[in-house]
C-alpha cells in the first residue's frame, strides 16, 4: 500500500502568534510528562505502521526515557525561559516539577544530557536552591572528565568517531555555566571543542559540518549535508565570541554562515538533506537554523511568516521532522521536541525584538 504523504494531514494555520505560542506550549507541556502519540493520523493506514502496531511497539514517545536525550532538555528550557518573559508561573513550575521528578539523582550516563544542566542553571537563577547548582556543577565535572586532549570531548566515547550532535548538546551548557558561575575555563573548554571539530570534521571550502569524522588518521569525513547536523553544528558555536576564535575557524564559520543564509533566502526552508534535489521541509533543520539566522538579524521574520510554520503543528506538536537514520524518511519522530523547543524559541525571539522597540 502506499503511504499516504504527511502534506496531507496538514493542518489549518493558527491565526495568531499568541494562539500558536499557546498551542505549542501546552504540547510542550503535555509531553513532558505524557506519552505521546508517535504518528500522525495520515500514516495509520501505511503497511508499516500497522505492523508496528501488532508488534506493540513505536506508536509513542515515553515520558520517561526522553529524558536520557537532549532534545527534551532543549525543549523544557525553551518553555522556561517563555514561560519566564510571560512571568507565567504555573508553566516555570511545569518544569520545575519534571526536572525534579527526572533528572535530580539520576545518573550521567552520556554528554547527551548536557542540556539539563542549562535548564538546571535556569532553575537556580529563579528559585535560588542549591540542589540546582549542584546539578550543573555535577554536569560540568562529569564533561569535563570526558574531555580528550586531541579531539576535545566525545559524543559518544565508545565509538571511534567523533559526531557533530555533541557539540551541540555540551557546548551551550559550558557557555551558560561559566556565564553564570564565572568559570572561565568552561568557556575555554567549549572553545576548544569546537576548534577542534573544525579542525578534523568540517570542509574548508563551504564550512559544512559532517556528520561525523574519524578518529583515526586521515579522519575521513561523514557525509557534508545531513540537516539536523547543521543544527547541532550551529547550537554548538552560537553562544560563542567568533572574535576568539583562530583565523581558519574564522574563515570556516564566516562560510558556513553565508551558505546557510544562501540555501534559506532561496528556498525559505532546510530539508534533511540540505541543497539535495527534492525533499520535504525538515523542522528539525529549519527551525533551529531559522532561530540562529533569526538571532543574528541576517533574516527578519513577520508574524506572518512564523505563523506559515503553524500548518506543521498537530495536536499542538510540531511533527514535520527527520528521522534518526538517514533511510526513514520526514516523519513523527523523537527529533520533533527539537523542533517543538525552536519553534517556540523563534516566537520568543520576535516578542523580545518587538518589545526592544519601545
Amino acid at each position: 500500500m502506499q503511504m499516504i504523504h504527511l502534506d496531507t494531514v496538514i493542518s489549518a494555520k493558527d491565526t495568531s502568534l499568541i494562539q500558536f505560542q499557546n498551542h505549542l506550549m501546552e504540547g510542550a507541556i503535555k509531553t513532558l510528562s505524557e506519552r505521546i502519540e508517535r504518528y500522525v493520523p495520515g500514516r495509520y493506514n501505511s503497511l508499516k505502521d500497522r505492523t508496528l502496531d501488532l508488534l506493540g511497539y513505536k506508536r509513542v514517545w515515553t515520558a520517561q526515557d526522553q529524558y536520557g536525550f537532549s532534545e527534551a532538555g532543549y525543549m523544557m528550557l525553551a518553555i522556561f525561559r517563555t514561560a519566564k518573559f510571560h512571568n507565567n508561573k504555573a508553566q516555570l513550575l511545569a518544569v520545575k516539577k519534571a526536572f525534579d521528578s527526572n533528572c535530580l539523582g539520576k545518573a550521567f550516563v552520556r554528554v547527551d544530557q548536557a542540556p539539563y544542566g542549562i535548564v538546571a542553571i535556569e532553575l537556580y537563577k529563579e528559585y535560588k536552591d542549591l540542589k540546582y547548582k549542584h546539578y550543573a556543577d555535577s554536569m560540568y565535572q562529569y564533561l569535563k572528565g570526558k574531555n580528550t586532549e586531541e579531539f576535545g570531548i566525545l559524543f559518544i566515547p565508545e565509538l571511534k568517531y567523533n559526531h557533530v550532535d555533541g557539540i551541540g548538546v555540551y557546548n551551550p551548557f559550558l557557555v551558560e555555566y561559566s556565564t553564570c558561575f564565572g568559570c572561565k575555563d568552561a568557556y575555554l573548554l567549549a572553545l576548544s571543542c569546537f576548534e577542534k571539530y573544525c579542525k578534523f570534521g568540517v570542509e574548508k571550502e563551504l564550512g559544512r559540518p559532517a556528520t561525523n569524522y574519524s578518529l583515526r588518521w586521515p579522519h575521513e569525513k561523514g557525509r557534508l549535508n545531513w540537516g539536523r547536523g547543521f543544527s547541532w553544528y550551529t547550537l554548538g558555536f552560537c553562544l560563542l565570541n567568533e572574535a576568539d576564535f583562530s583565523e581558519t575557524t574564522y574563515d570556516m564559520y564566516k562560510k558556513y554562515i553565508d551558505y546557510i543564509a544562501y540555501i534559506y533566502k532561496r528556498d525559505h526552508r532546510f530539508t534533511k538533506f540540505i541543497n539535495s534535489e527534492g525533499g520535504d521541509i525538515d523542522l528539525s533543520a529549519t527551525l533551529p537554523l531559522v532561530w540562529f539566522l533569526q538571532k543574528k538579524n541576517i533574516i527578519q521574520l513577520s508574524e506572518k511568516d512564523i505563523l506559515e510554520y503553524s500548518k506543521f503543528m498537530y495536536n499542538n506538536i510540531m511533527f514535520h521532522s527527520s528521522g534518526v537514520f538517514f533511510d526513514t524518511e520526514v516523519q513523527f519522530t523523537s527529533s520533533q521536541r527539537l523542533s517543538q523547543a525552536f519553534m517556540i524559541n523563534i516566537i520568543l525571539l520576535y516578542q523580545m525584538s518587538c518589545e526592544s522597540e519601545y
